[in-house]
């Protein structure tokens, strides 16, 4: 299948609400409260990751109380959980996606986790290939929306990595990019 093929036919199985969608306002409030804990801890993970493998300097501590200070998380309030509260079709479906993303990269997350926390567990590669395939079919509702495709999303990003590692991965560039220079690549 090609990516062209596969965003035409992802498209076919998704849901739709062409009147968007409404939800109650303790669900929409209780939505928004999750996703910027979420945000945070997304950011927390970020950072052991850019530690463990691009060696930069990480405090937990400091990262945990930047997140409970909400330093520049956006705080939860009444504008929010409304805007929740009233989606469009295009919102539904960018929330959708989004959603998607991080559900099935959290279920990819339980996969390695069991496998590298447990001796004696095997790495369930089956599942892994499964929780991409549906984390494709989010991105494909972004790309969609974004009117490109997996090719030029594809380039765009090694686009951008060519800006970040002119030769190979390096550890000092990895920790001082030049996010101007890799903004105009994907444009």
């Amino acid at each position: 299948m090609t990516p062209e093929v596969y965003l035409k036919d992802s498209e076919r199985t998704m849901a739709k609400f062409p009147h968007g969608m409404t939800m109650r306002k303790h669900r929409a409030s209780d939505l928004a409260e999750t996703i910027t804990a979420l945000m945070a801890t997304c950011r927390v993970l970020d950072g052991f990751k850019k530690h463990l493998y691009y060696g930069k300097d990480f405090d937990f501590l400091e990262a945990m109380n930047e997140c409970r200070d909400g330093n520049g998380l956006p705080e939860v309030s009444e504008n929010m959980i409304e805007c929740l509260r009233k989606l469009d079709e295009r919102e539904t479906d960018l929330l959708h996606a989004a959603l998607g993303k991080l559900t099935e990269a959290g279920e990819v997350m339980e996969n390695v986790f069991k496998y590298v926390t447990s001796p004696d567990q095997n790495y369930d590669h089956i599942n892994t290939v499964e929780e991409v395939g549906d984390g494709w079919w989010y991105d494909a509702i972004l790309l969609r929306d974004a009117n490109e495709t997996f090719e030029g999303g594809m380039q765009k990003n090694i686009d951008k990595l060519r800006v970040r590692y002119p030769e190979k991965f390096d550890s000092t560039l990895a920790q001082n990019r030049d996010l101007e220079e890799e903004r105009k690549t994907l444009e």
